[in-house]
């Protein structure tokens, strides 16, 4: 009997242009057949689907540089720039997703950002820059930050 896969949300409004190579990153998850990647490219569809508490994911993956729109406006995002930021923070206001491993997936432009390069060294497990971390190398961390989690979660338990 086959086990369930692992849902991983990812959010990025870049999925449909690929231009970093978005794809040959889902397909090192999802090739091993453990992991179902739920991808949206808004942070507001993303926060309406979460709220509703009916998914059970095994991590987030957020780029940093996303839309704003109604629940995120321009002013907080500073124009899109850190909207991944301001994304994460409601995720983890939300009960179930309180404790849920985020880690960002973002363009080298953004290391000139210091904003959200001093958060993500406070805030997220594990920040990558796309183009950068090679595909294998990033599933493998994601992976790792999984099962990690989980261990955690059943020791707890």
């Amino acid at each position: 009997m086959q086990s369930q896969k692992q849902k991983i949300l990812w959010v990025d409004d870049e999925f449909a242009n690929d231009v970093h190579g978005l794809r040959a990153y889902v397909y090192a998850l999802e090739r091993g057949g453990e992991f179902e990647i739920v991808k949206i490219a808004h942070p507001d569809k993303a926060l309406e689907m979460l709220e509703k508490r009916t998914e059970n994911f095994a991590c987030i993956i957020l780029d940093m540089a996303l839309p704003y729109g109604e629940r995120i406006s321009r002013e907080e995002s500073e124009s899109g720039n850190a909207t991944g930021i301001v994304l994460e923070e409601k995720i983890k206001a939300i009960d179930k997703y309180e404790d849920i491993q985020i880690v960002v997936m973002m363009t080298l432009t953004f290391r000139q950002n210091q904003r959200v390069e001093d958060y993500c060294k406070e805030n997220i497990q594990r920040c990558f820059f796309k183009a950068e971390e090679s595909a294998k190398n990033f599933s493998e961390t994601i992976r790792d930050i999984i099962k990690k989690e989980a261990k955690k979660n059943q020791n707890e338990g």
